[in-house]
């Protein structure tokens, strides 16, 4: 039986979760078959503010590492930040058992779920702000 999907939940624990490569180990975690696996991944798509950005963090540099430790910890879902046109495309190629979250795929913080295992029950985005329902930025939302 599939299990119910609240993107909200999701995009709350991504907030306050990610993975680095460095945290990685060489065995995935196990689960009992119970377990909703979530994994949160930056991107770091940003040129000009870390130096030497395109010898390390590019999908050419970054992108098949990626792939292989989602699929190492076989999460059911995964939200990303600081993503990028060129990352979109790539992930939208590379990870062929998931779906993107429609209400995130036009943003660089795209949500992806596993659909045989999850069921999307709602979905939307909101902005920290006086004007939740409006993109937009506020410096002292947070």
């Amino acid at each position: 039986m599939k299990k119910k999907l609240l993107v909200i939940l999701l995009t709350v624990l991504m907030l306050f979760s990610s993975v680095s490569p460095a945290m990685v180990s060489a065995d995935p975690l196990e689960t009992d078959g119970n377990d909703i696996r979530v994994m949160g991944w930056n991107l770091l798509n940003t040129p000009g503010v870390i130096n030497n950005w395109e010898e390390y963090f590019t999908v050419n540099k970054r992108g098949e590492r990626t792939v292989d430790i989602i699929g190492r910890y076989d999460a059911d879902s995964i939200g990303f930040q600081e993503g990028n046109l060129s990352w979109k495309n790539f992930l939208n190629v590379n990870l062929t058992d998931y779906t993107i979250v429609p209400a995130t795929q036009r943003f660089t913080y795209p949500i992806y779920y596993r659909q045989d295992r999850l069921d999307l029950v709602d979905s939307g985005v909101f902005w920290l702000s006086a004007t939740p329902d409006v993109p937009s930025k506020q410096s002292d939302a947070a």
